[in-house]
């Protein structure tokens, strides 16, 4: 072994011989070069794998954003159809200084107004949740023929908003309105015109996103714990008896009998 070492001793310091001092640095200076340049490549070899993995995960996001919105496209065109359309008209307004009622169509009352409350949620639900709970708080129960001496009159939702009172729809229209402007589709809100047990009413009814259910969104007529946690079921509905006409913000359809 001793031999073997003295040999390679002697053949580096041949190698030195053979360059020279300039040649020698030269040689170090690329040496650190290419030191520099693999691990450089080392690094850059991590960034694109790092890289790779983030666009295959944000192709997977947009893979399921695009499948969900076919899916809500399908729902939308679905929920638009169960129901025969109608055009219809109720007397709602009144003439200026009057208590006679104009027939109006009652799409009119969705307003998307940015003037009225905008609620927080991370999804359709918690909006719809607490836009009810909202409106159960901050608005209180007046009869029309309290609050404007006549028998029958809808308020649009920036109206109920400002004056924090109102009939049975007025509370339905402002609580539809506030949860179309959180950004809930469309068709996932309906308002509803009909009998319930005790009385004629109006409601909203709110397609529950995590199964696509339809619940009850019932602001003043028995606002029950299950009403305010969104689980009361739409075909559930004891006290829901008819509809004589819903609608949402791009079509009326026919009432049905619900019991």
């Amino acid at each position: 072994m001793k031999i073997i070492q003295n040999i390679f001793n002697k053949f580096m310091s041949w190698l030195d011989d053979y360059y020279s001092k300039d040649e020698r640095a030269k040689i170090k200076e690329l040496e650190e070069v290419i030191s520099k340049k693999t691990i450089l490549l080392d690094s850059n070899i991590v960034i694109f794998n790092e890289n790779q993995l983030i666009i295959s995960n944000l192709k997977q996001t947009i893979d399921s954003i695009n499948e969900k919105k076919v899916i809500e496209e399908e729902l939308e065109v679905y929920w638009n159809n169960k129901r025969p359309k109608s055009t219809i008209k109720h007397p709602a307004r009144p003439i200026r200084n009057s208590s006679i009622l104009v027939p109006v169509n009652p799409r009119i009352f969705f307003t998307n107004d940015s003037a009225i409350l905008n609620v927080s949620g991370t999804t359709n639900d918690e909006k719809a949740k607490n836009s009810l709970l909202w409106v159960i708080a901050n608005i209180k129960y007046t009869s029309d023929s309290i609050q404007f001496k006549i028998p029958e009159m809808w308020l649009f939702a920036f109206e109920t908003f400002k004056l924090k009172m109102g009939d049975c729809e007025d509370g339905a229209i402002l609580l539809a309105n506030i949860m179309l402007n959180a950004g809930i589709p469309y068709w996932r809100i309906r308002l509803n015109a009909g009998d319930v047990k005790d009385f004629s009413h109006v409601w909203v009814s709110y397609l529950r996103e995590k199964d696509d259910q339809w619940v009850v969104l019932d602001w003043c007529y028995y606002p029950t714990a299950q009403v305010k946690s969104l689980n009361k079921l739409y075909k559930d509905a004891e006290n829901y008896l008819t509809t004589w006409f819903s609608w949402n913000l791009k079509y009326t359809f026919k009432g049905e009998k619900l019991r």
